[in-house]
């Protein structure tokens, strides 16, 4: 297994609802595989149930350059997700999750979350059950304490745990990383890049998604998200981004003419050929539709757009922040109008009352 993996879980669940793209998921798959990125990491939630069919799809034709990776233990509730550990349940949802990845074993089975309902010892040992009988060589674990992980060890060997570490989430290097580096388990790092921040993907909380998880994360909350900009500026110091492409009105105009004519099943192709994403056609779709195509600066790609400074970017929270506080007074404002109205009527009514 190489030292870099996959996850999955944004191609079918809680990133860009609007932008996902099976096809354009299954390239990016391959890809990984070309460049000798093997771990592939999902899990049965993950859309739920979606994720794993993709990345069955995807890997139907080469299944043995993977090492294949999947996670139970949640289920999807009415509004929100809940764990189950009962025993009964893990093992309908290993079979199951085999079944959407088209295999008849994985590299690796994890438990999602430990259900606090349900003694960990019970939920491994049903996960054990399934190493003997061939639909997984190992088993991991996600988000536990040292302690979690002893109980686990003493039913069935722990080979990985899985923990979010990033630049700026460590909290598992204090404990657990050198609890897992002594014990010989493997520790998957999630989110390497804080969910895209770290990458640079956004300068403002108006660039995430509609309907995208991180929109009620509270690192990308307009609140803090000036702070950590500046945080950002270390990691853009050593990683700068490539110069963006910049794009004439004429071929955003031609590009949704023919995105918007192309059949269902080729929009993808259109995307993946110009080296595009979904959300380009949708806001050059708006601006052509708004008339103003002409002045669109594209968020994504377009360069000559000056990068804010840290101290641009707070004084432009502060801005907006006092925007908000003025429209606030203006209606508290209106409201102490409408009560002196009404008082003053009151005091008409008792007079006339004397």
């Amino acid at each position: 297994m190489g030292i870099v993996g996959l996850g999955c879980m944004g191609m079918s669940y809680a990133y860009d609802p609007g932008g996902r793209d099976d096809d354009a998921s299954a390239a990016v798959l391959h890809r990984a595989l070309d460049l000798g990125a093997d771990l592939i990491d999902t899990a049965d939630v993950y859309g739920p149930h979606t994720n794993e069919e993709l990345v069955g799809r995807a890997l139907a034709d080469r299944r043995e350059e993977a090492f294949l990776a999947t996670k139970v233990g949640f289920v999807t509730g009415e509004t929100r997700l809940r764990r189950d550990g009962r025993p009964e349940h893990i093992r309908a949802a290993i079979d199951a999750s085999l079944r959407r990845l088209r295999t008849d074993h994985v590299a690796l089975c994890q438990l999602h979350r430990v259900d606090p309902e349900v003694p960990l010892e019970e939920t491994w040992g049903a996960m054990a059950e399934t190493v003997k009988a061939g639909k997984a060589r190992m088993l991991g674990l996600s988000d536990v304490t040292v302690q979690q992980i002893h109980v686990a060890q003493s039913v069935h060997p722990v080979a990985a745990v899985q923990a979010e570490l990033s630049l700026w989430t460590r909290g598992a290097t204090a404990e657990l990383l050198p609890f897992t580096a002594r014990e010989g388990i493997a520790l998957i790092a999630y989110s390497p890049l804080g969910r895209g921040f770290l990458a640079g993907r956004f300068d403002s909380p108006d660039d995430v998604p509609d309907g995208d998880y991180r929109r009620h994360n509270p690192r990308f909350r307009e609140e803090n998200f000036a702070a950590n900009l500046r945080l950002l500026e270390g990691v853009r110091t050593v990683a700068p981004r490539p110069k963006r492409r910049t794009f004439s009105p004429e071929y955003k105009l031609r590009i949704v003419a023919e995105y918007d004519a192309a059949p269902k099943n080729e929009k993808g192709a259109i995307l993946r050929r110009e080296r595009l994403y979904h959300s380009h056609v949708k806001e050059w779709r708006a601006a052509r539709d708004a008339g103003a195509l002409e002045k669109l600066v594209d968020k994504r790609t377009s360069p000559a757009r000056p990068k804010k400074s840290a101290a641009e970017a707070e004084n432009e929270r502060l801005r907006r922040q006092v925007e908000r506080l003025e429209k606030e007074l203006a209606r508290n404002k209106a409201a102490l109008e409408e009560m002196g109205k009404a008082s003053a009527l009151l005091e008409m009514i008792s007079e006339g009352a004397d």
